[in-house]
């Protein structure tokens, strides 16, 4: 399977940022359904994207090739930046680990919502996790701007 442009994946990690910022809206608002839709929804996206990421990696592994023109493969650009590559590879790489980490929290968090934890109104855990979740959705896009430039200094 091809990997797809990384817009693909920042659309789906966008996503499960409004994901969870609906299920910490209906948290305070009291309503259950939404609150547990919200958060089961954040965590298939989350999983989704680290899907997505996971294929990109094995499609396009860490090379010091160039890419050929219209090509996309997110660590091999041009014969000089060696150091930008390692640099991008070691973004992405430290960015996946904060994703495992908030996939993580984001399953344990269903799970105990599904167990009866959570009550109506506000969670300091709850926000904590939506707080990390967001964190990692702005470095990823720091990243994504980082392929896009990469991308641009290419064409």
């Amino acid at each position: 399977m091809a990997a797809l442009p990384p817009v693909t994946n920042t659309l789906v990690l966008l996503l499960s940022a409004a994901a969870i910022t609906w299920a910490h809206w209906a948290l305070g608002a009291g309503r259950r359904r939404g609150f547990l839709a919200g958060l089961a929804s954040a965590l298939v996206l989350g999983l989704g994207f680290f899907a997505l990421q996971t294929i990109a990696a094995v499609d396009a592994p860490f090379a010091f090739a160039a890419a050929a023109p219209g090509e996309w493969r997110p660590f091999a650009s041009g014969p000089a930046d060696g150091v930008i590559r390692v640099l991008a590879f070691m973004w992405t790489g430290y960015h996946g680990y904060l994703v495992v980490v908030g996939v993580a929290s984001l399953a344990i968090g269903l799970a105990y919502a599904c167990a009866g934890g959570f009550k109506a109104g506000k969670s300091g855990v709850l926000e904590g996790v939506a707080w990390y979740w967001h964190a990692t959705d702005l470095l990823w896009l720091f990243v994504f701007a980082g392929y896009v430039l990469l991308a641009a200094g290419r064409s």
